[in-house]
């Protein structure tokens, strides 16, 4: 019997689930962050590749039973070609980015629309005739328009703007400092630029999101207006996605995930509301399913290779 294999790595963590044919999970491994962008060559292949010796090492079955291995991962097919003959055989294998598996795993349809807010924020879509593309996903030099980064990064505005008498008093700067255990503005410069931490500065001020959302929810009017803007920008980026591919005023599933989203809070709210304005005849899901799921799901779906995969090789 041969069994799937689904892979998800990003900037904070990697996930490898194993699958029997009919999708069915019996094995989960993780590592660390996987991002060529961010994160060298050793690390991307340490976390990679740890992750799929885990997974298979939960369910007891070796390499050489998979026979299809799905990977959304921001990494050069190079980096593992050589690892990946080694310990899979007999799998084929399908490079994706990370969109298409995070879209199959809220739904099942060929077509469709994603709208992410993660530690970063894109938008990707797919129309009845194939054509793919995408909105936003140029990270934090580009804008990241409503992210966990993006929330961040417009608190530590506010708090500093506080702080020197520019701006209004936030609740969201007491929570701040108790979050990283400092009582001035000097500890949290120090969180953001302090050369002791090993990865960049845009993961831990995403990091400061959920204070965001949780500022916002109690009232702050400051986190209030940055959870609207940020509400806006991700509609925009869905909106205008759909409008690319044709698809605004079509019935179509529009799949609402990421860390930020997925938490639920002010922000999804906001977001939902937009879009049912905007994109009246789309149906919203937000996922409890991780995208290695979806990635599950479409090595499941044999026959829709040829219009899923971005590319595909064989190792031989």
């Amino acid at each position: 019997m041969g069994y799937l294999l689904g892979v998800d790595g990003g900037g904070t963590k990697t996930q490898a689930l194993i699958a029997d044919k009919n999708g069915f999970i019996i094995g989960e491994g993780k590592s660390g962050p996987a991002n060529e962008l961010f994160d060298d060559a050793e690390c991307v292949h340490g976390s990679i590749m740890g992750a799929i010796e885990e997974a298979l090492s939960c369910c007891g079955i070796s390499g050489e039973q998979v026979t299809r291995s799905v990977f959304g991962v921001p990494a050069a097919q190079s980096l593992l070609a050589d690892s990946l003959k080694g310990l899979l055989p007999n799998s084929e294998f399908h490079f994706l980015g990370e969109a298409p598996i995070a879209f199959a795993s809220g739904s099942d349809k060929s077509f469709g629309i994603l709208l992410i807010a993660g530690t970063g924020s894109l938008s990707w879509g797919r129309n009845r005739e194939g054509t793919c593309t995408a909105t936003g996903g140029g990270g934090a030099a580009f804008g990241d328009e409503g992210s966990g980064f993006d929330l961040g990064r417009e608190a530590l505005r506010s708090i500093g703007k506080m702080y020197d008498g520019r701006g209004r008093s936030t609740s969201m700067a007491s929570k701040v400092c108790s979050f990283l255990g400092c009582n001035s503005f000097d500890g949290i410069l120090s969180y953001v630029y302090g050369k002791q931490y090993p990865r960049s500065s845009r993961f831990r001020i995403a990091d400061l999101a959920p204070i965001v959302l949780e500022a916002a929810g109690e009232g702050d009017m400051l986190a209030c207006q940055i959870i609207e803007s940020a509400a806006d920008e991700l509609e925009l980026m869905a909106v205008t996605c759909a409008q690319k591919l044709g698809l605004l005023e079509q019935e179509l599933d529009i799949v609402l995930t990421g860390g930020v989203l997925r938490q639920g809070g002010p922000l999804l709210r906001q977001v939902l509301l937009k879009l049912q304005k905007s994109m009246p005849r789309a149906n919203p899901i937000v996922p409890k399913l991780d995208p290695a799921c979806g990635a599950i799901a479409l090595a499941a779906r044999e026959e829709e290779f040829s219009g899923w995969y971005q590319y595909i090789f064989k190792i031989e």
